[in-house]
């Protein structure tokens, strides 16, 4: 597998994706198949079978196995991981509007978010209820069209951050803090559970065209993230 010291984060958008349902449907495990079948709506229905194809492929080609050879098991809090093989690869997967978004690691848990970049009214009551003391009055000092980049700013930064301890929401967002500020770089400036914590951890925002916004974190030190834009399977390429 390749050696991979930096985050792998991979991306498409689903209305470039050159890949069938039907095709990427027979990647897919029976229990997948069953819930894509759930979806209400065909958009949903299309964006997560093109995630679950998507992610089975990368992982073939990381581990060099067929994508119908992987298996996954899922947490209490319904965070997937690899049963089979057996193998120090994690990922993580985030989707939002068209876009996809899929995170790979070695030997270190890791969260990826995006979101599509929302102008409503309902921002600041939002970030009352979720954002800590500190990242309120942060938001507060911002108008326009700042403060709905300040709200995704904080928003994916600290669902990457859950997603990476791997407890969801169930995990209390007031405990740590983010950077917001537009102007700002990605930081996690503070952990009111554990003062030492927040040392151990990465934060970067993902660089993405349009209204999108997007964040990796993960509790190692890195230097950056390699990322792949891709329109379909044939651009995946795991050199080893």
């Amino acid at each position: 597998m390749k050696d991979m010291n930096r985050p792998q984060i991979w991306s498409f958008k689903t209305s470039q994706f050159n890949q069938s349902i039907g095709d990427c449907l027979h990647m897919l495990s029976e229990d997948e198949k069953i819930k894509a079948g759930k979806y209400r709506f065909n958009k949903d229905m299309k964006i997560y079978v093109l995630a679950r194809a998507t992610l089975r492929f990368i992982i073939s080609k990381y581990l060099k196995v067929d994508p119908n050879e992987i298996h996954f098991t899922y947490s209490k809090y319904q965070k997937p991981s690899l049963l089979k093989p057996k193998t120090n690869l994690h990922f993580n997967v985030s989707h939002s509007g068209e876009r996809v978004l899929i995170g790979f690691t070695e030997d270190s848990v890791l969260g990826v978010d995006i979101e599509l970049i929302k102008y409503t009214e309902e921002l600041t009551d939002v970030a009352r209820r979720f954002f800590s003391d500190n990242e309120v009055s942060d938001f507060l000092t911002l108008s326009g069209e700042d403060q709905s980049i300040g709200f995704f700013n904080c928003w994916t930064r600290k669902e990457a951050f859950i997603k990476a301890v791997g407890q969801g929401l169930s995990f209390p967002l007031k405990e740590f803090d983010v950077s917001l500020l537009p102007a700002k770089e990605a930081r996690l400036l503070s952990t009111h559970f554990n003062l030492k914590e927040k040392d151990k951890w990465s934060l970067f925002d993902i660089p993405m065209d349009g209204p999108y916004k997007a964040a990796l974190a993960l509790p190692k030190n890195v230097s950056g993230f390699d990322f792949t834009e891709i329109t379909g399977l044939d651009d995946i390429q795991i050199l080893s």
